[in-house]
């Protein structure tokens, strides 16, 4: 058995535990969305639980299917990123556009014409 792997696979499940139990902690706001936020809570709970399978038993396949989840949910959360992205962007007033001066007005000089 490769031990190196092994420990090097060790540390990276508790990073990603300590992760999920941020996500938890910091994340998830029952009163803005209660069946968003069940939703959520149930995937991170799924994730949670296939992480310590994998930390405790060795289980490589609980570790791949919890990070197949997580990149799913990463996955998800950018494409929601460039979706409200575009549409802030579609949405926001365009500043008007500056004509060029013209010869008898250069820049900073005054006009009463307007």
């Amino acid at each position: 058995m490769n031990f190196e792997l092994l420990e090097l696979r060790e540390d990276r499940i508790r990073y990603l535990l300590s992760g999920v139990s941020a996500a938890f902690a910091n994340g998830i706001r029952r009163e803005v969305n209660p069946e968003l936020a069940d939703r959520m809570t149930a995937i991170y709970n799924f994730v949670f639980r296939r992480l310590v399978d994998a930390n405790v038993h060795q289980d490589e396949k609980a570790l791949h299917d919890a990070l197949r989840t997580l990149r799913y949910e990463r996955e998800t959360w950018v494409l929601l990123i460039e979706k409200l992205r575009k549409e802030l962007h579609a949405s926001a007033p365009t500043a008007p556009v500056a004509s060029p001066a013209t010869p008898a007005q250069e820049p900073g000089s005054f006009s009463a014409e307007g």
